[in-house]
């Protein structure tokens, strides 16, 4: 049984002597063990979404693990909750398991091995906050998807491209001329626009419609996060409450500052109801607005403005995600760091 309190110092301190260079453990003890151990005891003022953020696994299978929660709203000082563990990820027929090294986070992993970071987190669901690895973990690196024997045929006015190692559907656009959502439009067989892998063909339709000839790309459509609620990844990934994580494609004012725009889109929206889409927006009770964006060495760093209104404990990895995931949809974005009024987001969250 561990204490949770002291689970996050050790957590630090772990973290703080890997990033110095020693180890600790074979990476094989790292990876069967659950960070907090067993058991935890609950303290003052947590709550089972804070325990599942430094335990790095969800609510839904804290609940899972402890059948006799049922509202995750009530638990109480000095309770003990039984933890779930972690599976040993098995590798598919032709992949194999990554030992996660220091410094190391997904999306560098998945561009290292040539795969998509959605291939990538689709081949590990036991990475219940795909944000968050640790040195020593272990993941699954499934082998790069081959060709078809006969690619998709082209339209009468197109061509067909093969997708190269860190291509993305949005860069593929911009690079010949054409929007996302003609790309998409050419391409039905694409049911997620982030789900391109090498080798893969598609179409490029040849429209008259292109990008200025001077200047920076304008861009006219961007994806923001919505969320299925209850959904178990059925569509998207899992995450939070059971939830899944949904890409919506809208489109924007031409811009050079698709980010910006994205999330300013996703911040004016007052319905939880997202549309006719039935997709929930978690976002819609804060006030919130942005005060600047800005991409430093590949993290996106977001300053917003204004008060966060979770409407619920489940609302905490919601908000989180639809910012964190809409902001990782651009290919010079690996990491996002995200503040309201100067404060930390994770800081925030965690205090409510």
């Amino acid at each position: 049984m561990r204490n949770l309190k002291n689970t996050t110092f050790a957590l630090t301190l772990i973290l703080a002597i890997t990033f110095a260079g020693l180890s600790l453990a074979p990476a094989g003890a790292v990876a069967a063990q659950a960070p907090c151990g067993d058991t935890v005891t609950v303290q003052p003022g947590d709550t089972l979404w804070t325990i599942a953020r430094i335990c790095q696994t969800t609510v839904a299978r804290i609940m899972a693990a402890n059948p006799g929660i049922t509202n995750p709203n009530a638990i109480f000082a000095g309770q003990v909750l039984q933890m779930p563990q972690p599976d040993a990820p098995t590798p598919p027929p032709e992949g194999f398991v990554y030992t996660v090294q220091p410094g190391e986070w997904l999306a560098a992993i998945a561009r290292r091995h040539g795969v998509s970071l959605s291939t990538l987190i689709a081949a590990n669901p036991q990475l219940d906050m795909p944000s968050r690895i640790v040195p020593g973990q272990q993941i699954v690196i499934p082998a790069t998807e081959q060709l078809p024997e006969l690619g998709p045929t082209p339209p009468t006015r197109g061509i067909t491209y093969t997708v190269q190692r860190g291509d993305w559907l949005m860069a593929i656009a911009r690079r010949f001329g054409v929007s996302l959502s003609s790309l998409l439009a050419a391409n039905p067989q694409l049911v997620t626009p982030s789900r391109i892998f090498p080798g893969q063909q598609i179409i490029i339709p040849l429209t008259e419609e292109q990008l200025p000839e001077t200047g920076e790309a304008l861009f006219t459509e961007v994806l923001i996060y919505l969320v299925a609620v209850g959904d178990e990844g059925e569509r998207g990934l899992e995450f939070g409450c059971a939830d899944s994580l949904i890409p919506y494609l809208i489109t924007i004012e031409p811009t050079v500052a698709p980010l910006t725009a994205a999330l300013e889109h996703l911040l004016a929206q007052d319905d939880t109801t997202y549309g006719d889409t039935g997709l929930y927006n978690s976002l819609a009770h804060s006030d919130l607005q942005v005060a600047g964006v800005n991409i430093v060495n590949r993290t996106a760093i977001v300053a917003l403005t204004g008060t966060v209104i979770p409407s619920g404990v489940c609302d905490y990895p919601r908000i989180e995600y639809q910012l964190t995931y809409t902001a990782l949809q651009f290919d010079t974005v690996d990491a996002v760091e995200i503040t309201v009024d100067g404060t930390p987001l994770d800081d925030i969250l965690d205090q409510r």
